[in-house]
């Protein structure tokens, strides 16, 4: 990412990013900006989001994926935080790690019902 980020200068610095600025919906891997930052701080990290393609097909694949691996306990939360700091990061402010208790009943509650008009029939195959 950070070479992508050489080509803008009006791309968000990794270094001045706070956390909670860029907000992820964990089973569809969309990335969108925090729906209560203002002004000119909302059109910035749009713009990163879109200028870097950081909510392309593969993103949003791979931060689903990473989310859903969690849930199926393929790897611990520690992995997630080190290998998804995004993804982990969302998790833990929507509070669904398992040391919070959700992210397992929270997976499969989505594959019983599925939000419609996602992409979880790719996630969750008919059986």
């Amino acid at each position: 990412m950070n070479a992508r980020k050489n080509n803008f200068e009006d791309v968000l610095d990794p270094f001045e990013i706070t956390t909670g600025w860029f907000h992820v919906e964990l089973v569809r891997g969309r990335i969108y900006p925090d729906p209560e930052l203002t002004g000119q701080l909302q059109k910035q990290v749009r713009q990163t989001i879109t200028q870097l393609g950081l909510d392309d097909r593969n993103n949003r694949e791979m931060w689903a994926r990473h989310f859903q691996e969690y849930c199926e306990k393929l790897y611990p939360e520690k992995y997630l935080k080190r290998g998804s700091p995004l993804v982990w990061a969302e998790a833990h402010r929507q509070g669904l790690l398992e040391t919070e208790g959700r992210a397992s009943a929270y997976w499969v509650e989505l594959s019983k019902n599925p939000p419609v008009g996602s992409r979880t029939t790719t996630i969750f195959p008919k059986t």
